[in-house]
């Protein structure tokens, strides 16, 4: 179970995507059976988030990383296949916002994962995405809301888009 940006209702098996659909009181059926090897659906410690940050893709991120462009309701069309950085494996914990980690496409077009063990950036180049340990760049992110990621070492991040702000718990107060 997951819960996009858009506050879409989102259940996955191993071979069915369902999206509740408000508008007609239904789920949406998206046939995923076709991509069993990228979607190795992990143990229920790991479950998958569904980003939705665009009208025609889906992204479906957890121990394995995968970007879908919909093409029609039923079927979906695997466009990329990412991997994280070796040794940045996710330990999925739950902040009791039910939000483990969230893909993210920035105004630049970057894409980004926002994870309780960290921020992570795609490597265009290589197809991985590598852990982000420079200066939080904040014009990437604008808009309302608040963005979060945490570290081990380093906190809790808390960004506010509206404000442009970046708060810190440190770790021996998260």
């Amino acid at each position: 179970i997951s819960v996009d940006e858009s506050g879409y209702l989102w259940l996955i098996s191993h071979d069915t995507l369902l999206r509740y659909n408000f508008t007609n009181d239904r789920f949406d059926i998206y046939d995923i059976s076709a991509f069993r090897k990228e979607l190795m659906i992990p143990q229920a410690t790991t479950a998958p988030t569904i980003s939705h940050p665009e009208p025609d893709r889906i992204w479906i991120v957890s121990t394995f990383i995968c970007e879908f462009r919909i093409k029609d309701l039923n079927r979906l069309e695997l466009l990329n296949d990412y991997k994280l950085e070796e040794g940045s494996y996710p330990v999925f914990l739950d902040f009791q916002f039910g939000i483990n980690h969230r893909l993210y496409v920035s105004e630049t077009g970057r894409k980004w994962i926002f994870s309780n063990v960290g921020l992570f950036l795609l490597d265009e180049n290589t197809g991985i995405f590598r852990e982000y340990k420079d200066e939080f760049p904040s014009d990437d992110f604008k808009g309302s809301g608040f963005l979060f990621w945490a570290s081990q070492d380093e906190g809790i991040f808390l960004f506010n888009r509206e404000e442009q702000l970046l708060y810190t718990i440190p770790p021996e107060q998260a």
